[in-house]
């Protein structure tokens, strides 16, 4: 049996140690989820002009806009390095350069950009929690708030926690393959980026599937509420719940 690593694995491990000695994989990291979160916030106040007030809909999009904004920067990033190797391309190369300190940057931090979307709209017509539901719905809504942005925060902590992980595997798949064999093939091309879908693509889905749950809980029970700011404004009182 061998018990040998793997040539990927060993260059995959030589390139975390390079991203975390020469490199920034962690604010990199950051500074991609703040470009998708500020992407999100946008997407939703767009939508929310068009017309779309539907926040059932309108959240999970912008969570899908968000991820889809991730992947584009990780391509720009791939497409960064694999310029650099090709103009300093060598034929005993067999280390990615990892000095990022060119493409590191260090903006404000944006935890939950959802919630911030849900701040923008029309002034709500008035109250509309229905029935029975006038005790527990502004309960029901909180909890909902506290577990879509909880399932946002978690994800974005494990993004960071795995940034050199991440970045050194499409480091090693998208750029030093292609390096090596001073070409860009179209397998290379979707095999690092389905790597890259197939590790990040749940927690995406998770943080979609709470949004859409708190949009979907705005809608039937405050439907004349189109954003977070708005259905929490609807909350009733102590006194009118008596």
């Amino acid at each position: 049996m061998n018990l040998a690593v793997p040539p990927r694995d060993r260059a995959v491990n030589r390139t975390v140690n390079l991203l975390k000695q020469r490199g920034s994989p962690y604010l990199q990291m950051i500074f991609f989820l703040l470009i998708a979160g500020v992407m999100a916030f946008l997407t939703s106040v767009c939508l929310h002009a068009l017309g779309m007030t539907s926040t059932a809909f309108r959240y999970p999009i912008s969570v899908g806009v968000a991820y889809a904004t991730f992947l584009l920067m990780m391509c720009s990033f791939v497409s960064y390095h694999r310029r650099r190797r090709v103009k300093s391309y060598s034929p005993a190369a067999n280390v990615i350069d990892a000095d990022f300190g060119h493409c590191a940057t260090a903006i404000p931090s944006i935890d939950h950009p959802h919630a911030v979307t849900s701040s923008n709209g029309a002034e709500a017509a008035g109250s509309f929690w229905i029935g029975d539901a006038d005790a527990a719905g502004p309960v029901v809504l909180v909890v909902l708030l506290v577990i879509a942005v909880g399932v946002a925060t978690f994800a974005s902590f494990m993004f960071v926690i795995q940034a050199p992980a991440l970045l050194a595997e499409v480091l090693v798949d998208g750029v030093l393959l292609v390096g090596l064999t001073r070409s860009v093939e179209q397998k290379s091309d979707g095999a690092w980026l389905f790597r890259l879908v197939r590790k990040t693509i749940l927690p995406a889905i998770a943080v979609a599937a709470s949004f859409a749950l708190l949009g979907m809980f705005i809608d039937v029970y405050l439907p004349g509420a189109t954003t977070l700011n708005q259905a929490l404004n609807q909350i009733p009182s102590s006194k009118s719940i008596r």
